[in-house]
């Protein structure tokens, strides 16, 4: 989960300094975040759902999910299928949508016009998502000290 979610917490943070450099570094930041949503982000989320399920289903303990899935646990897995989700199908459409508009403009200090709502979506979404990352994790600690 680490090597999978990790880096998404600090693209907020390269996003707002990359814009404070100008054209050039924002569309630097913004395939470099494609890049390792690529090969990391998206493939391990999907790994990480799919240990889950199978550490759900396979389990033997005495609180057998499979039988009884907790309030907790239900509301974790919904919560990580919708982030996942809005990661895959509106930031990644977001990001492309930055890095064409980008692309189309000369290198300057200044970003153009039309990317600043564009800009500003990125990091919201991105935001909350960091933000799911870290409540699905709660649930997923302090869940199974409540049952």
């Amino acid at each position: 989960m680490i090597v999978a979610f990790g880096a998404t917490f600090s693209y907020p943070f390269l996003q707002g300094y990359a814009e404070r450099k100008g054209v050039a570094a924002t569309r630097f930041v913004f395939e470099a975040v494609e890049h390792i949503e690529k090969l990391l982000v998206f493939p391990g989320g999907a790994l990480v759902f799919i240990l889950g399920a199978l550490l759900v289903m396979t389990s033997k303990a005495p609180n057998d999910y499979r039988k009884h899935m907790p309030v907790w646990l239900t509301i974790a897995i919904a919560w990580y299928l919708i982030a996942y989700a809005a990661g895959f199908f509106i930031q990644r459409r977001q990001l492309r949508q930055a890095v064409i508009l980008l692309e189309a403009t000369p290198d300057s200090p200044e970003l153009p016009a039309a990317y600043r709502p564009l800009g500003k979506r990125i990091q919201m979404v991105a935001g909350l998502l960091g933000v799911s990352i870290v409540g699905i994790t709660l649930l997923m600690v302090l869940g199974p000290a409540g049952s």
